[in-house]
This record gives C-alpha cells, structure tokens and sequence, in this order.
C-alpha cells in the first residue's frame, strides 16, 4: 500500500513528465523511499517469529529433535 502512495507524488509525476520509463521511476523514486517501510516492517516480524517458534517447539507442535538445531521452547520444555 506505501508504494501506491508514492504513486501520485509531485516527484513521480515530474518524472514520468520528463520522460522516464516506469522501471527507472520504480527503482530510482519509488523504491528508495519505499525501503524504510520494508526494514521496519522486516524488525517488526523478526521478534514475531521468534515468538511463535518457541510457543510451537514448547508445545511439540512442531519437532526440531531430528538435527542438532537449538530451540528456546525446547530448552524450556527440557527445564521443566
């Protein structure tokens, strides 16, 4: 939905006035200022994952015994 903001911005329509293709108007406007919003919402899902990881290996939803991989839902379940 941000990059459909920065559709109708004054410095995409100077652009496509100008003559620009729409690949270079992607990658040289629209792009650029759209990447604030993939990173923050890139650190916003990380901590989410990590959250549902441990809640599905404490509950044995998922089975990460079959390699040497490390779980903090499976330390915990091992704890108690």
């Amino acid at each position: 939905m941000q990059f459909y903001r920065f559709k109708n911005q004054e410095y995409v329509l100077a652009a496509r006035t100008l003559g620009a293709s729409d690949w270079r108007i992607m990658f040289k406007h629209i792009f650029p200022n759209g990447l604030g919003t993939i990173v923050t919402s890139i650190a916003l899902v990380i901590p989410s994952m990590i959250y549902s990881e441990t809640s599905l290996s404490y509950l044995g939803i998922i089975n990460l015994e079959a390699g040497n991989t490390t779980s903090v839902g499976k330390l915990i379940s091992a704890v108690q």
